[in-house]
């Protein structure tokens, strides 16, 4: 499965943050996460055409890289 496929699960699912939630939580601009995911460096789900969900643990990775910031 991609990581843009849709899964009814990823809808409501506890385990995922919202694209504001991760911007939250790091401090960084929604806008630096969605080009992040855009450009392929930040894994993220899009269970809706409208709605992206990041999996806590691929956030915490891709902030431990050197591109994160």
């Amino acid at each position: 499965m991609s990581s843009h496929e849709r899964t009814p699960a990823d809808t409501n699912d506890p385990e995922r943050l919202s694209v504001a939630g991760a911007a939250r939580l790091t401090s960084l601009s929604t806008r630096t996460l969605r080009r992040a995911i855009q450009a392929g460096h930040l894994p993220a789900s899009r269970p809706t055409p409208r709605r992206v969900l990041i999996r806590p643990a691929d956030l915490s990775a891709w902030l431990d890289t050197p591109s994160a910031r």
